[in-house]
């Protein structure tokens, strides 16, 4: 469940010329966000924050 922080946002306006959500999933908008911009990306998968939620269901996906 995304959670918005409006306190951050404060911040990012001092210093982002451009932003945009991920709603519609990070690889996808990243996908996005480097065909409008002309370059290319890598993801480190074990720095992407995940919930608890799916914490949870990859903790008991491992235990079967």
């Amino acid at each position: 469940m995304p959670e918005p922080r409006i306190k951050l946002s404060e911040i990012i306006q001092k210093f982002a010329t451009a932003s945009m959500d991920v709603s519609d999933g990070l690889v996808g908008d990243l996908e996005k966000l480097c065909n409008a911009s002309g370059v290319s990306s890598k993801v480190k998968a074990s720095k992407v924050p995940l919930s608890n939620a799916i914490n949870s269901l990859i903790q008991s996906d491992s235990k079967t």
